[in-house]
């Protein structure tokens, strides 16, 4: 985005909210059915992130797996990066925690 920053590290855990994350009802209740749930990267080559559309921001996910990178995934995670209108970033906010199949 040429901002301030002006590179992002998505996968840089500083700039997420994983303490809105461990707070959510969501995350709660997987944690609750997996409790050795960790966080993990997306797949950024499939989907890396997403403008929002009329938006100041990119969506980015990351998966929540049993245990290992190579344990199943039990629920995704979403964050937006937000940026005003010269670039700088604003910080990240947590916009969803989903299990798959809901």
């Amino acid at each position: 985005m040429n901002g301030i920053p002006a590179l992002i590290d998505v996968d840089d855990r500083r700039y997420l909210a994983l303490a809105a994350m461990r707070d959510s009802v969501a995350y709660s209740e997987l944690h609750r059915r997996y409790p050795n749930v960790t966080f993990w990267p997306g797949d950024r080559s499939v989907s890396g992130p997403e403008p929002a559309p009329g938006r100041r921001e990119f969506i980015v996910g990351y998966l929540l797996r049993d245990q290992c990178h190579a344990c199943a995934i039990v629920g995704r995670v979403r964050f937006a990066f937000d940026f005003d209108a010269v670039g700088k970033f604003l910080g990240a906010r947590l916009i969803s925690v989903d299990a798959p199949g809901r």
